[in-house]
């Protein structure tokens, strides 16, 4: 084989390489950007455990890919508020592919500030039930090049139910009277 040949056949090897890598960075890519397309859910809130000032909870998100093909998130760093008191943290650390046309639950660890929560309830109470919710983070896309962070910032706006009963004095001791003759019975 002659040094020119072996040129055109390093070459060309070389470009095709070069085209199967930006083949597979653009997929890997697509798979991110497939992300934006999806609906997210709060399907459940489960408790970890309780502290003195902080509940370490668990968020359980349904995430529904409607596109034809796979979403993939890398990981996200985010914090909450409830009328711009912050009620906590949480992180998605592990990527996450979901398959096109199907849904994927996943366990988000959030630790909830006692604090910010009272705070939010406080303000709710002085806004007429109104509670404003901020989740503000960053998502990270991974990729052979290394990591592309991009911000998010949403914000909803809530009502409290605020025709909650309060018992009169008169039901309230009715109820005290009714457990206190319970205990007496029982001695």
């Amino acid at each position: 084989m002659t040094w020119r040949k072996r040129v055109i056949l390093v070459t060309v090897l070389v470009l095709a390489l070069l085209i199967i890598c930006a083949g597979c960075i653009y997929y890997n890519l697509e798979k991110r950007e497939e992300i934006k397309k999806c609906k997210f859910k709060l399907s459940d809130i489960r408790v970890r455990s309780i502290g003195l000032t902080s509940a370490d909870l668990e968020f359980v998100i349904t995430i529904c890919n409607p596109g034809d093909i796979t979403a993939t998130l890398s990981r996200t760093e985010f914090e909450v508020y409830g009328n711009g008191a912050l009620l906590g943290t949480g992180k998605i650390i592990k990527s996450i592919d979901i398959p096109p046309h199907s849904c994927r639950c996943v366990a988000v660890p959030f630790t909830l500030d006692y604090f910010g929560a009272g705070k939010t309830i406080v303000g709710a109470i002085k806004r007429g039930g109104i509670i404003v919710w901020v989740l503000k983070g960053t998502s990270y896309i991974d990729t052979v090049f290394g990591s592309i962070s991009v911000p998010f910032n949403i914000t909803r706006v809530t009502k409290l139910n605020t025709s909650i009963k309060v018992p009169s004095g008169a039901e309230v001791n009715k109820v005290v009277q009714n457990a206190l003759e319970s205990i007496r019975q029982k001695m």
